[in-house]
This record gives C-alpha cells, structure tokens and sequence, in this order.
C-alpha cells in the first residue's frame, strides 16, 4: 500500500478560494433575508437561522478545518487555522463539523413546519401549536450532543495517536509521528453510532419534508381560492424555494455519505476520489445560498436591479418573473 505524505496545495487553495466567495454569498443571503423580505415574521427567522448555520459550517470547514483525506489509511489531516493557529485538536473540529450539518438539518426541517402552520393560520385551519416547536427543538438537542460526544470518540487522542499509527501502520509510524495535524479514525462501536445517528436524523428530517410538503402543495390549492393571487404567488414561491434548499441540500450531502463507503472499502485511488468528494460538499452552502435568491422573488428582484443598474440597463418591475429589458 503506497501513501502520499505530501500536502496537495491544489486543495488548500482550493478551500481558501471558496471560504472567501461562500462567506460573500452567505453574508449578502443573510442580508437580503433581514432588509429585503416581504416581512420578517418567525418563518423568515427560521430561514435566517439556517442560513447562518450554513455560513458557519463553511467557515469551519473550507477556513478552520481545511481536511485533507489521508485514504487508504483511516486518517485525515487539517491544514486550516484552528489547529495551526488555535491549536485545536481536529477530534474536536470534526466534532463541531458533525454538530454544526446536525443544527443546520434541525432548521431546515423547523422552516418546513413554520410555513405549514403559516397557510394553516391562512386558511383557519387547526395547526401546530408554537409549543410543539419548542419540545421539537428541545428533543433534538440531545442528538445533536450524542454526535458530537461519538465523533469524539472515533478520533484517536492525541496521547494515543503515535502508538496507534505504529500499531496499525507499522511501515509508516515514524512518517506519521512527524505529523502534528493529523487525525486517526478508529472503527469502533461510536463510529457505529454516528452512522446510526446520521441516518436517523436524515430519515426524521425526510418524513418532516415530505408529510408537510404533501400538505402544503394541498393546501394551496384551496388557499388560491381564499387571498390574492399576489398573496397566493407568496407561499407558492416559498414552497417551491424550500423545496430546492432541500434538494440541493440532500444531492450534495450525498459525496459526504460516499465518504464512508470508500472509508469501509479503501483502495489505491481512494485519496484522489475523497478529495475530489471533499471538494464537492465544500459548495454545499454557497449553492444553498444562490439557490434561494434565485427561488424567492424579493431578492432575485434586488440582485437584477442592482446589476441593471451597474450595467446601465432597465430591469423589469415584475416582482415574480424580473427581467432585464
């Protein structure tokens, strides 16, 4: 088994490139969700909570962690600033990783359920009471921890890591002892655990999705004969917008759950494909980000107005359908 001890600088700048445009995308979202919303009500709250999520895990990502897959061998290195600079043990980062994509799941799934009860309250109808929400929250929190507490307990302590590497790599523990940001994975019942956790947290927020998309796609139907067709054209973008978050968000989660099958079937190219995956999910949150401008009309409407403006053409007044004319 050949190993690459060398730090692919391709990815490095990689990482530093995407930390800086992904923190713009995110910070103009986070903006444009706070001054150019049709109204700020709880349900935007919700959105603006997942968004700065997003923003945090790709800072702690693509700026703190920088991870650099070390496959085939069950290793991963850090080349960012919180073990270079901070110091912090990268048992510790990828814990923080694992918990923060757990909070950003949690307020995606409480946005879904914000917006069945708003065109439930819309249409009078019996809803989720605002306590639910709470215990919702409430009960997830322990997941959250439990993740974090398992992540812990995969990664190999820093006292452990030297004579872990010379147990198990014996050809190359003295290299790996020359490795200060370097993380080892142990297969033990915790990592078990994690990917118990994950997928149970995956099938909670899918059954969320789906139940109240189902509703709401229902519901509309009758709300269309109830309020404006302006007003009508309001929740239907929302819907419809939600819905690409979530689908952007389960498409481009799916290279990290490629991850753990090459982690359980490592070969010689297995360090080539995890960076390639690695570099994949670095864009989650800034396709999330342009996935909701362009699905909700308000700041879809602003960004072309601006840019209009910038190139010295008019741009359509239509909220729904802008143009540049």
């Amino acid at each position: 088994m050949s190993l690459d001890f060398s730090s692919p600088n391709w990815l490095i700048l990689y990482f530093n490139i995407v930390s800086f445009i992904s923190f713009f995308l995110n910070c103009t979202t986070i903006l444009l969700i706070i001054f150019k919303s049709y109204k700020f009500n709880n349900f935007r709250f919700f959105v603006l909570v997942f968004q700065v999520t997003c923003t945090i895990t790709d800072l702690h990502i693509n700026f703190i962690m920088q991870p650099v897959p070390m496959l085939p061998v069950w290793a991963c290195r850090f080349e960012g600033v919180g073990l270079k600079f901070l110091g912090i043990w990268p048992n510790y980062l990828m814990a923080a990783m694992f918990t923060l994509v757990g909070f950003q799941f949690n307020s995606l799934g409480l946005c879904f359920l914000k917006k069945h009860q708003i065109i439930k309250n819309t249409l009078r109808r019996n809803s989720i009471p605002n306590w639910a929400y709470i215990a919702f929250i409430i009960s997830t929190l322990p997941l959250v921890a439990l993740i974090f507490i398992s992540v812990l307990q995969i990664g190999v302590s820093k006292e452990k890591s030297i004579e872990f590497s010379r147990t198990n790599y014996p050809q190359y523990g003295v290299l790996f002892s020359k490795i200060s940001n370097l993380m080892f994975f142990d297969s033990n019942l915790w990592a078990v655990g994690v990917l118990f956790i994950s997928g149970f947290g995956g099938c909670l927020l899918g059954a969320i999705v789906s139940m109240t998309t189902l509703d709401m796609f229902k519901m509309l139907g009758e709300l269309r004969r109830r309020v404006s067709f302006k007003n009508y054209a309001r929740h239907r973008s929302v819907v419809r917008s939600l819905l690409a978050q979530c689908a952007a968000t389960a498409i481009l989660l799916l290279p990290g759950a490629a991850i753990f099958a090459i982690f359980l079937y490592p070969d010689e190219k297995s360090r080539e494909i995890s960076q390639i995956i690695v570099c994949i999910y670095a864009l989650r949150s800034s396709a999330s980000s342009v996935i909701l401008v362009i699905t909700t009309p308000p700041y879809r409407t602003f960004i072309i107005r601006k840019f209009a403006s910038k190139l010295g053409v008019k741009a359509s007044p239509a909220m729904g359908s802008t143009s540049i004319m």
